[in-house]
């Protein structure tokens, strides 16, 4: 049986957390749901579903430049993508994990920052198999863990 859209998205959040923060050097470090300070003139304010800094801080948005990465994940509009990864990209965020989790079907895309002010897919995956994730994450992600 298949979850409700919003269950399977905090689902989805939830794994990615988790495998993240099995794989940090601190824990604190990787978290889901944090406000963040992004666009051009860090005037915009954006929540990503997964968060990954270099440095864990107590509280309030985080500044884009202790982001390492961010991840949004998708189960029913993708519509949204261009404009989110626009913001991040002009906030030079490193990198962005998209998942786009939609019926049965989940595809994780990697995408690292370029020197031209846009992102490139670096790493993806469908359901039939393993993302590997470069360094500085190093390590491999399992989509079957997100069904």
């Amino acid at each position: 049986m298949a979850l409700q859209p919003q269950y399977a998205h905090m689902a989805t959040c939830l794994e990615l957390v988790s495998a993240f923060r099995d794989h940090a050097q601190d824990r604190r470090t990787v978290n889901t749901h944090v406000d963040i300070y992004c666009g051009r003139y860090g005037t915009i304010m954006r929540r990503p579903d997964i968060v990954v800094v270099h440095t864990a801080q107590r509280e309030g948005p985080v500044p884009a430049a202790n982001l390492l990465l961010v991840g949004d994940v998708w189960v029913s509009d993708t519509r949204n993508i261009a404009g989110r990864l626009d913001d991040y990209a002009q906030a030079e965020i490193p990198w962005h994990l998209s998942v786009i989790a939609l019926a049965d079907t989940h595809h994780i895309l990697l995408r690292h920052l370029q020197a031209y002010g846009g992102y490139e897919v670096v790493a993806q995956s469908d359901t039939a198999g393993v993302v590997g994730l470069p360094a500085p994450f190093g390590f491999s992600f399992d989509v079957a863990a997100l069904e």
